[in-house]
């Protein structure tokens, strides 16, 4: 790693832009070219690309807050095509470390409650020549011109190009350059605040890949944020291949859920029911339901002995019990394996 990107992790904050392009061209032609590319998604914080109908790519630095809002009982969503679609599970490559630790490995996979269609995902880039490879950069966030840097969030989604300059075992690096300058593209651009996780794609023999995730920026002490000169970090793909496609698989074969065929009477259902901490597990019409909060009553279907399913048809609720065999709280078993433990209220 260069001396000088040493010193700008430690000392430097890491400011994340939107798209920010040339100041000589019409703002047009960048919202038309991201019409092309209905694959990239909207996080409240960052953005994502789909690479499977139920799969979004993304930086690690914007995977952790959405495991933060899941672990806390929250339920974050994100927006593919107009559409938005519940997250169901974050996976954060086991080797991210975020900018207090020198940042690296900055990537993570989201998991989508139900499928995006109508989509065809980028492919992943896995070939290693991504070196002198010209990208599109997709994102929705602060607007600005590398005279002016970001200047104003209209939400609108636009498209940029630059030309990668580097490759090294875990980042790709292009500088955005000035208009006129030798290297600059047609519709030269960089990413900005809101679009963290954003791809850099390839067009290669009439396909689409994702070659990048959007992850820090350098030269901002020197240029300015956002302005021509500064330099781009995305977060290699080629290099995480095999990472990706072993998550994507594995969730697939270990998650298979089937719920039991059963109909309890309500009699059976009545000593689940009761308040666990700011959760409560509510016996209404025959059937219980859960609910965190005063948020929207959440259906419960039977697997067996002590074990519900949310009827969406992936969290479980596993009660537990002591010596005396009363109920005394229960776990929330993600997909993804991770728990999250509720005491039942004492009366």
């Amino acid at each position: 790693m260069k001396i000088s990107r040493i010193v700008f992790l430690l000392c430097a904050a890491l400011v994340f832009q939107s798209l920010v392009v040339r100041h000589d061209v019409a703002d047009e032609k960048h919202i038309a070219l991201a019409q092309k590319y209905p694959q990239v998604c909207h996080f409240a914080m960052g953005e994502g690309t789909l690479v499977d109908s139920l799969w979004i790519l993304t930086a690690a630095h914007v995977g952790a807050d959405l495991k933060k809002d899941l672990d806390a009982g929250m339920n974050p969503a994100v927006s593919c095509n107009g559409n938005t679609y519940k997250i169901e599970a974050v996976f954060i490559y086991p080797g991210f470390k975020p900018i207090e630790e020198r940042l690296a490995h900055d990537l993570a996979l989201v998991r989508i409650e139900s499928p995006v269609k109508g989509i065809v995902p980028p492919k992943i880039y896995t070939d290693k020549d991504e070196k002198g490879q010209q990208v599109i950069l997709v994102g929705m966030g602060d607007f600005g011109t590398g005279l002016t840097g970001p200047v104003k969030r209209d939400k609108i989604t636009r498209a940029a190009t630059n030309r990668i300059d580097g490759a090294d075992e875990s980042w790709i690096s292009f500088t955005f350059d000035s208009a006129g300058a030798k290297n600059a593209t047609e519709l030269e651009g960089i990413s900005g605040p809101g679009d963290s996780g954003g791809p850099a794609l390839v067009e290669k023999n009439g396909k689409t890949y994702i070659a990048g995730i959007s992850s820090h920026q350098e030269g901002q002490a020197k240029y300015g944020k956002g302005r021509y000169g500064v330099t781009e970090y995305y977060t290699r793909v080629s290099r995480y291949a095999g990472w990706i496609g072993e998550t994507i698989s594995s969730y697939k074969k270990t998650n298979p859920v089937t719920v039991a065929n059963t109909n309890p009477e309500p009699g059976e259902l009545k000593e689940y029911a009761g308040v666990y901490g700011f959760r409560k597990i509510i016996l209404k019409n025959g059937r219980l339901f859960f609910q965190r909060e005063n948020e929207p009553l959440i259906p419960m279907k039977k697997l067996g002995k002590d074990e519900f399913i949310w009827d969406d048809n992936g969290t479980r609720i596993v009660f537990r019990r002591d010596g005396k065999n009363a109920i005394t709280g229960f776990d929330i078993v993600r997909k993804n394996g991770e728990v999250v433990k509720a005491e039942k209220s004492k009366e």
